[in-house]
């Protein structure tokens, strides 16, 4: 509101009024412009945050779609190391018995040689 309008609202009684009233409105419109000032800053920092956010949001979807797999990548890797493990207990099974065969067979060629 510029200063002609409110110096002629109100009734004036001293020039010394005029003079603080006007420095009063000179300040106001200081502050008023300060603070317009800084909404325009809080504006332009709330958009590089909403920017920043949307890029750490596409960032995250990327990674969502890389990571999808993983647990399908697990499953896989659970069932090959069973079946290695699978593998390990039947080769020491046979192993052992085996071994059984090749000391009856050296005891029966023992007994028929002699």
């Amino acid at each position: 509101m510029p200063i002609e309008n409110v110096v002629s609202d109100i009734t004036i009684k001293n020039s010394k009024d005029i003079s603080k009233l006007i420095h009063s409105v000179s300040r106001l419109e200081r502050d008023v412009a300060i603070i317009k000032d800084d909404v325009t800053k809080l504006k332009t920092t709330v958009s590089d945050i909403k920017l920043k956010l949307w890029e750490h949001d596409k960032r995250f979807g990327v990674l969502e779609e890389r990571t999808a797999l993983i647990p399908k990548l697990y499953d896989s890797v659970d069932k090959l190391v069973g079946e290695i493990l699978d593998n390990r207990q039947e080769r020491a099974f046979f192993s052992n018995k085996l071994r059984g065969h090749e000391t009856r067979i050296t005891t029966l060629e023992k007994m028929m040689s002699s």
